[in-house]
């Protein structure tokens, strides 16, 4: 099944399964998650509903996330701090030392960080 999956739609996944697992104990009480999603729209994080509308699929998470870390740091660290992190692009590419201007620099980055998890992943499969 996760096979069939594109890999935007497994790593939005990952995603979503990361931020269930890291998510702090007081988000557990509706004021604890009102602070935190406040937290993350102050960083420019908004919040856009998938945590409560999407399901998880755990095992490709899983597997998603022991592929992840056989990338080079600068591809790992791109789709960490662009899907999990959910920085802006412009942020992300100023810590990682990418050309923020034109945007043609990041996406070229993000399309051959996808094709390199993509890749491992089929090797795994």
């Amino acid at each position: 099944m996760s096979q069939q999956k594109d890999i935007e739609s497994r790593l939005q996944n990952w995603s979503r399964w990361c931020q269930v697992r890291t998510r702090p104990s007081d988000a557990n009480s509706i004021t604890g998650f009102i602070c935190d999603r406040m937290r993350k729209a102050a960083l420019g994080n908004v919040w856009s509903g998938h945590e409560v509308s999407d399901p998880v699929d755990e095992v490709d998470a899983v597997l998603l996330e022991r592929t992840v870390v056989k990338l080079i740091p600068k591809q790992f660290l791109l789709l960490k701090m662009y899907y999990v992190t959910r920085l802006p692009a412009d942020i992300t590419c100023r810590r990682l030392r990418i050309r923020v201007r034109p945007s043609l620099h990041f996406d070229q980055a993000m399309t051959e960080a996808k094709a390199a998890i993509e890749k491992l992943l089929t090797l795994e499969a």
